[in-house]
């Protein structure tokens, strides 16, 4: 049984890496503990297993929390959530914080408080702020820690490479304002939902929008380029030699984009299905 040892990046801030039923390239979900004065916060319990789950325990008793406060959700999606069933079994009446438009995504038997953009929690002496960051899902939010200034994103920013946005959940525009907003809080560390902490969050910040506004670019290219498109020619020419279980997840990030082009009035979509064809509106 492997034991998953704790990165305090604070003397009240945990993390712990859980193994998470994730997109590639990553494997685990990051899970954080606020923790001061005996009470914490557990946030993002997205691990699979029982032996994450007795980790977890460990870091409790590591961090001399006395009371499990409750649990905060960056968003609903399941890497993020899998290991409430088993925190509710064994305390019962944990409160569950959860923006209400991603409550779908959560078994409908467990119960949620829901959260909204400038909320306050706390735990101990310490003050979390939350902010309503849309774009990954609709009900995404990101949790500000006033003291050393520390934002948890969940799925807002990736340690490494970029996060996945695609449609149903995804929008472009929205995800591009909570770059936006994020960068306006001028953290000094940074704590994503997949891979490493980030110790200059702006400029991480910027390397995520510069990404993902040059995706945008690349595809209004090769529309321009072929005059008319399917999304699978496009999936092909953007992503060649894509892994066959990646297939979904980027025909649904093509989608977002594309939304967001025909939005603007770049681009039209020529048939009612998904696949299109597209053209070019200029």
């Amino acid at each position: 049984m492997k034991t998953i040892v704790p990165d305090i990046l604070l003397p009240w801030l945990w993390r712990i890496e859980v193994p998470s039923d994730t997109l590639p390239p990553y494997q685990t979900t990051n899970t954080y503990l606020i923790a001061d004065q005996g009470t914490g916060l557990l946030v993002d319990p997205g691990f699979k297993d029982n032996n994450s789950y007795h980790e977890v325990l460990n870091i409790l008793k590591l961090a001399k929390i006395d009371k499990l406060q409750g649990v905060l959700l960056t968003h609903g999606h399941s890497d993020h959530n899998a290991g409430l069933c088993k925190l509710l079994d064994n305390t019962p009446g944990l409160t569950i914080y959860l923006h209400s438009a991603d409550s779908n995504h959560i078994p409908k038997h467990i119960k949620t408080t829901p959260l909204k953009g400038g909320d306050l929690l706390t735990a101990g002496n310490k003050l979390i702020k939350t902010h309503h960051t849309p774009g990954h899902s609709p009900g995404h939010v990101i949790f500000e820690i006033f003291e050393g200034q520390a934002i948890l994103v969940g799925d807002l920013v990736s340690g490494q490479g970029s996060t996945w946005l695609g449609l149903p959940d995804g929008n472009i525009k929205a995800y591009l304002s909570s770059l936006d907003l994020a960068q306006s809080l001028d953290s000094k560390i940074l704590g994503p939902g997949h891979g490493p902490i980030c110790h200059n969050p702006n400029a991480r910040i910027e390397a995520v929008r510069s990404h993902r506004l040059a995706r945008q670019q690349q595809i209004l290219g090769i529309v321009l380029k072929e005059q008319q498109i399917t999304l699978s020619e496009l999936r092909n020419t953007v992503y060649p030699q894509l892994d066959s279980r990646l297939v979904p997840p980027a025909s649904r990030t093509l989608l977002a984009h594309l939304e967001k082009l025909v939005q603007e009035g770049k681009v039209n979509r020529l048939d009612a299905s998904e696949e299109g064809p597209y053209s070019s509106s200029y």
